[in-house]
């Protein structure tokens, strides 16, 4: 015999198989911000060209002693 209360708890006999809780057919979350209209469609990123003086402006930056990894691998192959 089940007891059943008010509550959302409930109390079933141990010999007694207890009753499946159906799934809820729910939309995800991607599909709920769609039917919402809460998603937000991504704009078109901007391409930047840099020109050639911009480039050595970054170069003067950063410098010239830039790490270069083909020349490690090398001198590691040739040890």
């Amino acid at each position: 015999m089940v007891k059943q209360l008010k509550s959302a708890l409930h109390e079933e006999p141990r010999n007694q198989r207890t009753c499946v809780i159906p799934l809820k057919q729910e939309n995800s979350f991607l599909e709920w911000l769609r039917d919402s209209g809460r998603l937000i469609p991504r704009g078109e990123e901007e391409y930047y060209a840099y020109d050639e003086e911009e480039e050595e402006e970054i170069a003067e930056i950063v410098g010239h002693d830039t790490y270069n990894f083909e020349e490690e691998t090398i001198e590691e192959l040739e040890d």
